[in-house]
């Protein structure tokens, strides 16, 4: 417990003397890095999946006729993730590795498409809300760019810390004769062999 009290310390004095982070900083590192910063489009909907086009036909009679998309979607959709949420899917982004996203971003809002048939089965569904594409400004990033900055600098004080420690007490440690580690002074990358430290007691 006491070393891991000393060494916690010895850290904390190291991360201490981390150069400070500033505006400029923060500045250049979103400037060189703005399209990390850019929320994609993204949209919400309702879906059902079937396993026959009969079932998905079924299921838009159902809707077209009065039943709220919720209720169908509970009762005859086989898509886990969504039956419970009565086929509420959220936050979908753009993809061209899923015939369902495509679709959705390429159909209009708030209207009933489908049956769409895919590797899954028969997808009934409907865009019910868009988000535009956004753009983070630098004042709204500056939290998070600070914080990865401020790591970045405690890691290099961290790291120049402690290869000066290693340099300075490696060169006050002696090594006995025919012990010689790589941590002791006078060590140069040939540690001695069990025979020549047996000869040595």
């Amino acid at each position: 417990m006491k070393l891991e009290l000393l060494s916690t310390a010895l850290r904390q004095k190291a991360i201490a003397g981390a150069a400070p982070v500033t505006a400029a900083q923060i500045a250049s590192f979103y400037g060189a890095h703005e399209s990390q910063f850019r929320v994609p489009e993204r949209l919400n909907a309702s879906v059902i999946l079937t396993r026959t086009r009969a079932q998905a036909l079924a299921a838009l009679r159902a809707i077209r006729s009065g039943t709220p998309f919720a209720t169908e979607a509970r009762r005859v959709s086989i898509d886990v993730a969504t039956r419970d949420r009565g086929g509420a899917l959220v936050g979908v982004v753009r993809s061209r590795a899923h015939a369902l996203v495509r679709a959705l971003f390429a159909g209009p809002q708030h209207t009933l498409e489908g049956p769409l048939q895919t590797a899954l089965g028969y997808y009934v569904f409907r865009v019910t809300q868009i988000t535009a594409s956004i753009q983070e400004s630098l004042q709204q990033a500056s939290a998070g760019i600070r914080q990865l900055l401020v790591g970045r600098a405690q890691q290099l004080a961290l790291s120049e810390w402690v290869s000066a420690f290693t340099e300075r007490w490696t060169a006050l440690t002696p090594c006995s004769t025919g012990f010689v580690v790589q941590d002791c002074r006078g060590y140069h990358g040939t540690p001695p062999t069990l025979a020549s430290r047996a000869g040595h007691g």
